[in-house]
C-alpha cells in the first residue's frame, strides 16, 4: 500500500454510493481511512438531517468485517467564517491518528465547496474518479419529496400519498449502499423526519415565491448579540425555518430604516427587553457582515450583526414576543455548548464576537 493514511472529509449528508467508492479507493492505497465528519455539531435540519453518530452507522453499515477494521472516525465543527480554525482542526484530528506515516488525501473537484481541498498542500491529494455522478442534495430532495421515496404510513395525515414502511423508488435504491437505506428506514417514523418535512415544503414554497423576480434575490437581515453579566440573550424560533431552534434576536429590514435600526427593532420586537432603544444603540460596541453565501437555506441572505454589551448588574426582564416562541438569557458557558441547537450560522456569528474580547 502507498500510504499508512488516507483522509476523506465530507458531511456525509448521507453517505451514498459515491462516497463508498471514495472510501474503497482509500481502502486499497492505504492501511486505514480516517473519515472525518463535517457538520458534525450543527441543527438538525433539511440540510443537516443526520447525526454524527447516524453518519458514522451509515458507513459502517455499507462495509465488510475487515473493511471496519480499517476505517476511522471523528467529528468537526464548522467554522463558516475562520478557515484556519477549521484548517486546524483538521490538522490536529489527523495528527492524532498518524505518527510521522505518509498521508494522502482523498476526494474530487465538483464546484465551488471542493475549495477545502487545496487547503492541506502538506499531504498528496488523490482525485477519485465518480462512477455515477451524483450528490447529497438530490438525494435529500428525494428523501423529503413523498413521491419518490420511503413513506411510513405513520404520516399519513401528514404526507401526501403514503407508502408502506420499506417501499423505495427504484432510481434511488441505486444511489444509497445498505447502511445508509437502514438509517433512512429508521429516519422516516420519527417525529425529526415529519418536521423535516415541513421545512422542506416551506422552503420550496418561499423559492417558488421569488420565481417571477428578474434575477436571483439576496436578503438582507439584522440581528444582534446582546451580553450582560456573562449571559446571552436567544429567543427561540416560534416558524420555520429552524422552528424550535434557538437563535440570535433579528429579522428582515425594511425599506425606510437603516440595518441598525432594524437590528434594534427587531431586538425590541422578539424579546421586548427592558432597556431603552437609545440605551442600547449606546451600548453598541462592534458589529459585523456576516455573509456565507449558504448561511441561508431561504437563498442568498447577508446579515450585519451588532454586539451589544450591557455592562454589568442585573439581568434585563425579557419576554417573546412577534417571530420567537421564546426568549431567554442563557449563560456563555451554557451557551458555546448548545452550536446543535442553534439556527443557521448564529453560534458562529456569536462566537465571533464572544472570542474577541471587546
Amino acid at each position: 500500500m502507498d500510504y499508512d493514511l488516507s483522509v476523506f472529509i465530507g458531511r456525509i449528508q448521507p453517505f451514498h454510493n459515491e462516497h463508498l467508492n471514495v472510501l474503497k479507493q482509500g481502502l486499497k492505497l492505504s492501511k486505514r481511512v480516517l473519515v472525518i465528519i463535517g457538520s458534525a455539531d450543527s441543527a438538525r435540519t433539511i440540510k443537516n438531517p443526520f447525526t454524527y453518530e447516524q453518519r458514522k452507522q451509515m458507513i459502517e453499515g455499507s462495509l465488510t468485517d475487515s473493511e471496519k477494521s480499517r476505517v476511522l472516525y471523528a467529528p468537526v465543527s464548522d467554522y463558516f467564517y475562520n478557515d484556519n480554525q477549521w484548517v486546524a482542526s483538521i490538522q490536529n484530528i489527523v495528527n492524532q491518528y498518524n505518527d510521522g506515516g505518509s498521508i494522502c488525501l482523498l476526494g474530487s473537484y465538483k464546484d465551488a465547496s471542493s475549495y477545502y481541498l487545496n487547503l492541506f498542500p502538506q499531504w498528496d491529494f488523490k482525485p477519485v474518479k465518480a462512477m455515477t455522478p451524483m450528490d447529497a442534495t438530490s438525494i435529500r430532495n428525494k428523501i423529503f419529496d413523498p413521491d419518490n421515496v420511503i413513506i411510513a404510513n405513520t404520516w399519513h395525515d401528514v404526507l401526501p400519498n403514503p407508502r408502506p414502511v420499506g417501499w423505495i423508488s427504484d432510481d434511488f435504491k441505486h444511489m444509497i449502499p445498505k447502511g445508509t437505506l437502514d438509517i433512512i428506514l429508521s429516519y422516516v417514523i420519527s417525529s425529526e423526519y415529519c418536521e423535516h418535512v415541513s421545512e422542506y415544503k416551506y422552503i420550496q414554497e418561499y423559492k417558488k415565491s421569488w420565481e417571477a423576480a428578474p434575477f436571483s434575490p439576496t436578503f438582507v437581515t439584522a440581528d444582534t448579540v446582546v451580553v450582560k453579566s456573562g449571559h446571552i440573550l436567544l429567543i427561540k424560533r416560534k416558524f420555520s425555518p429552524g422552528k424550535g431552534l434557538y437563535a440570535l434576536p433579528g429579522g428582515f429590514i425594511k425599506q425606510d430604516e437603516t440595518i441598525e435600526s432594524a437590528a434594534i427593532r427587531e431586538l425590541k420586537e422578539e424579546t421586548r427587553i427592558k432597556v431603552d432603544k437609545p440605551v442600547l444603540k449606546s451600548k453598541i460596541k462592534d458589529s459585523k457582515l456576516f455573509d456565507f453565501p449558504n448561511r441561508s437555506l431561504r437563498g442568498r441572505t447577508i446579515t450585519n450583526a451588532y454586539f451589544i454589551d450591557l455592562g454589568q448588574g442585573e439581568l434585563p426582564e425579557v419576554k417573546a414576543n412577534d417571530d420567537a416562541s421564546g426568549a431567554y438569557w442563557i449563560t456563555i458557558g451554557e451557551f458555546m455548548k448548545m452550536s446543535d441547537k442553534m439556527f443557521e450560522d448564529h453560534s458562529n456569528i456569536a462566537c465571533y464576537f464572544l472570542m474577541k474580547g471587546i
